[in-house]
């Protein structure tokens, strides 16, 4: 009983170490006949490995349903104040226009006044709604290089695991030496006769 008890224990460890990781797909050469038609094909390798650990990975899977949101709801956070703001710059713009073509000077010059006063306090009203988008936009900019960052780290992380686990033998390439060795012994052997 022991002798199979231990029998037992011996199989279960040899297939343990026969069993080969997973390769990634996207770094899968038995899926991949030519890696540069396939890389035009669909996409690009790092995002490709990317995908695929979203795929597998229910946080990575949270936070990228989490950016999406964020992409979706950034235009309708902002929709009221860049209308408001394109408005109120679009009337500013306009009247400037007008008032350019008013040929007496003085009335130009009180016209002018009264723009430029209506201006600077549609500017102090505005003024922290452009501060709140410049943050959602210096925001965005963070998110993206973070995401970038993680991408990297998660897809890194895979590329070292395949380089680890996948790693082809010698073998093939120092027979096919050996091969070559024959050729080029049986050239000089005919040159030299």
């Amino acid at each position: 009983m022991l002798l199979s008890a231990c029998f037992l224990i011996g199989c279960s460890d040899s297939n343990e170490k026969a069993e080969t990781p997973k390769i990634p797909d996207a770094l899968n050469s038995n899926s991949i006949k030519d890696l540069s038609r396939w890389e035009s094909r669909n996409g690009d390798i790092f995002q490709n490995l990317y995908n695929e650990a979203v795929e597998e990975n229910s946080q990575l899977q949270d936070i990228e349903s989490q950016l999406d949101s964020l992409t979706n709801d950034e235009k309708e956070a902002k929709k009221a104040s860049n209308t408001f703001i394109t408005q109120n710059e679009s009337y500013y713009r306009s009247a400037a226009n007008y008032l350019a073509g008013i040929s007496d000077s003085t009335l130009k010059q009180a016209l002018k006044t009264d723009l430029k006063k209506s201006k600077e306090s549609y500017l102090k009203i505005v003024n922290q709604h452009k501060n709140l988008i410049d943050r959602i936009e210096s925001k965005k900019d963070s998110l993206e290089n973070l995401h970038t960052k993680l991408k990297f780290k998660t897809t890194l992380a895979m590329l070292e695991k395949y380089q680890q686990n996948a790693i082809p033998k010698l073998k093939p390439l120092q027979q096919f030496i050996n091969k070559q060795d024959t050729v080029i012994s049986k050239i000089k052997e005919v040159i030299k006769k």
